[in-house]
């Protein structure tokens, strides 16, 4: 079975009682598990989205539900700001994606990203 590690969509054949058929996948960009917004120009956004995507909603929760980002544009990112425009606090966080690709294949995604200052 061949390997599809870099976004795009992919056709992969295979047999299923004994008949061949053929699917598309879609393989994203990959998020990453943490980011450090402290201004040195390395890792300083969590991104989210790409050219692969044509819709895309992003929630970012801090540890007590309190939804701490909000974007809902083709590419997101966060730079550790709060709503009110503070610096959120090392610590991990949890985020809901929301997306649509370029071929019309929804996706829900939950995860945590960690952040570092």
């Amino acid at each position: 079975f061949p390997s599809h590690d870099k976004p795009g969509v992919y056709d992969v054949n295979c047999m299923l009682n004994d008949k061949e058929t053929t699917i598309k996948i879609t393989v994203l960009n990959d998020l990453g598990s943490a980011f450090s917004p402290n201004g040195d120009g390395i890792n300083d956004n969590f991104t989210f989205g790409g050219d692969d995507i044509s819709d895309l909603t992003v929630n970012v929760y801090d540890r007590s539900g309190k939804r701490v980002y909000s974007g809902n544009t083709n590419n997101c990112l966060w730079d550790g700001s709060l709503n009110d425009g503070q610096k959120a606090e090392t610590g991990t966080y949890f985020y809901d994606i929301f997306a649509t690709t370029v071929e019309g294949e929804n996706f829900k995604q939950k995860g945590t990203i960690n952040l570092f200052r």
